[in-house]
């Protein structure tokens, strides 16, 4: 025969069980659906050979940036030559960074590894012609000589602070290009 009060126990329990299940699909754990990891420290992503007067652009791939106590650090360098061939004159260059402002990211850029100092000279907001907000970042010209190979080595520092760390930041991506302008230097410039 069956026993009445174990079948009641198992539905009770089955019952528990299939609402458990629901409540759980239906309001998950919200925290883990915010948070993911990456690493933002690479070896140099971009290489801009500086070889004839010229427009050098590049994007940097943020991927998914989340905000962190840890700096993201960007890589690349800018050279007067690209392992074969080498500039014919001495030439200066301008290096601006472009930025989109979807995110509260602050910015450093250091030059051959001097981290104390900040290489970037003026920081400020511009529109474009549809009235999108970019953030514009300038350093000082730098120059290159035609005797021998010379490189810079750059890293872009992105701050996200942890202070961030709220939904409304959650799959928003921010754009970051790297802008070179160069010319030709006579004597006596």
């Amino acid at each position: 025969m069956f026993d009445k009060k174990k079948l009641f126990m198992v539905n009770k329990l089955t019952i528990a069980i299939i609402i458990l299940i629901i409540l759980l699909a239906i309001f998950p754990i919200v925290y883990s659906k915010f948070v993911s990891k990456t690493d933002g420290s690479s070896k140099v992503g971009t290489a801009f050979y500086i070889l004839k007067s010229d427009y050098f652009e590049a994007n940097i791939e943020l991927g998914k940036i989340v905000p962190r106590d840890e700096v993201y650090t960007y890589p690349f360098t800018v050279s007067n030559n690209d392992g074969k061939n080498r500039l014919e004159t001495k030439m200066q260059y301008d290096l601006k960074i472009v930025t989109t402002t979807n995110l509260p990211l602050t910015y450093a850029l250091y030059m051959n590894e001097d981290y104390n100092n900040n290489i970037i000279t003026e920081d400020r907001v511009i529109t474009d012609d549809y009235g999108t907000y970019f953030k514009e970042m300038t350093t000082n010209s730098q120059f290159f000589g035609f005797t021998e190979d010379e490189t810079n080595k750059y890293e872009l520092y992105v701050y996200f602070p942890s202070s961030y760390d709220d939904f409304e930041y959650q799959d928003i991506i921010e754009a970051v290009n790297v802008v070179i302008t160069s010319k030709q230097v006579l004597d006596g410039e």
